[in-house]
């Protein structure tokens, strides 16, 4: 399909149109103006297909209209793990697939370990042999290197290797124990509740300077949710740090996450919200708290020329799945 006809109305638009056949991966739209087309592309798409899975097990029809409407299916997730596994995890760095610019950093790690968990809870045996491979080969990058990249933001620590053990609880890998792992877990704990003082702090920018970070440290949350349920104690003081970014305005996926209230209806208004190139450079709303702070991210657009679909539908239903 050719850029102007992506672009035309929304009627001709689908979430589908952002795969790329070949890798599975959740690509940036092809359309005037945006670039760097799979820039962060783990990122999206282990979002993308974290939620999937959880929509498929939690509200089977929810997911037939995602099939039949929006060309998803949770075998495009399967796809997209196998292509990364085999063609981005080898040798002592891990790669950004179709994207030799980029060096693979916690934010892309974050919402994959969540996709991890999602698959063991909710995907096939294939998947979960593809993932529980994955994670062998993240032990064995960490015991090496100590880094999933040579970016300054590639250093696997403490806190992530916590997030980490946790998976490997869950395809019974020997990861962290003893000491060791509860000095992870205190760093886990401790960059959660980073996360929650920053937020207090009066001035916005500094507020919100590394919101994209925060947002995906719902993703880790939640996949300590996945194994424990959100009564667990620890669970439930993790998911505390973010009710104050729920009350300020972050945005629906705090308020998820954090157990505020939020209407069916408002996640259904996602199901066609569009963003412009102007707006930002991605298609998930949810990853510039800022934006929704200024009140300039939200449902409104509901397509035309120069608009494309938002994912955030899923990554809501996802998340509201996960979290009860």
């Amino acid at each position: 399909m050719t850029t102007d006809s992506r672009s035309l109305v929304a009627t001709t638009e689908r979430f589908a149109q952002y795969l790329d056949p070949e890798s599975g991966v959740v690509t940036k739209p092809e359309g005037e103006g945006w670039d760097d087309f799979y820039g962060d592309a783990v990122w999206r798409s282990s979002w993308l297909f974290a939620s999937l899975l959880a929509i498929r097990s939690g509200e089977p029809a929810t997911y037939e209209r995602l099939q039949r409407e929006q060309g998803l299916d949770v075998v495009q997730g399967e796809h997209f793990l196998r292509f990364f596994r085999d063609h981005c995890t080898g040798g002592d760095e891990w790669k950004i697939p179709k994207n030799d610019s980029q060096r693979f950093s916690g934010d892309q790690l974050a919402p994959l370990l969540y996709l991890v968990s999602s698959v063991y809870a909710y995907g096939s045996d294939a998947a979960k042999a593809v993932a529980r491979d994955l994670l062998q080969r993240l032990i064995g990058l960490d015991e090496r290197i100590g880094a999933l990249s040579s970016s300054s933001s590639g250093t696997i620590r403490d806190n992530q290797r916590y997030v980490i053990d946790i998976n490997c609880r869950m395809y019974d890998i020997d990861y962290l124990s003893g000491p060791r792992r509860d000095v992870c877990k205190g760093s886990f704990s401790a960059a959660l509740k980073a996360n929650n003082f920053m937020a207090q702090l009066p001035w916005e920018e500094l507020a919100t300077m590394d919101d994209y970070s925060v947002f995906n440290a719902l993703a880790v949350v939640s996949v300590a949710c996945v194994k424990w349920g959100k009564d667990d104690d620890d669970v439930d003081a993790w998911r505390s740090n973010y009710r104050l970014h729920a009350d300020r305005g972050w945005g629906p996926s705090f308020r998820i996450v954090a157990g505020r209230s939020l209407e069916d209806s408002s996640i259904e208004d996602y199901y066609t919200a569009h963003i412009t190139r102007e707006m930002d450079n991605d298609i998930i709303m949810a990853q510039r708290p800022h934006r929704y702070l200024k009140g300039d991210f939200g449902p409104q657009l509901k397509g035309g020329p120069g608009q494309w679909l938002v994912l955030d539908y899923v990554i809501l239903k996802g998340l509201r799945l996960i979290w009860g």
